[in-house]
């Protein structure tokens, strides 16, 4: 991601935090990023919003995003730990993982 397309936030190797009030926009902002990029979105939030990642990235699909739903704790560790790192080596790697919870 060119730190000119998001405007400077985002930059190669570094953690950023999105933070706000609810409803303020931040998966629409993560949804957003992802749909622009090769990249993973991970939820928490109980459902995965793929019908509006196919929106975001022009009505085609969203093949260039791996999508994975965590409704727990313990879930969301295994993907992080395990399944995050098997999917980016398969995948050639990503240049965007979102967290949305």
């Amino acid at each position: 991601v060119s730190t000119q397309s998001t405007g400077g936030i985002l930059r190669p190797g570094q953690l950023v935090e999105i933070w706000g009030k609810a409803g303020a926009g931040k998966s629409q902002m993560a949804l957003q990023i992802c749909a622009s990029v090769d990249s993973a979105y991970i939820s928490t939030e109980g459902s995965v919003p793929t019908e509006r990642l196919v929106e975001m990235s022009g009505g085609g699909s969203a093949d260039n995003c791996l999508i994975q739903l965590c409704t727990s704790v313990e879930l969301l560790v295994k993907c992080v730990m395990k399944e995050l790192p098997l999917l980016l080596a398969q995948r050639g790697g990503v240049k965007v993982v979102a967290l949305d919870s």
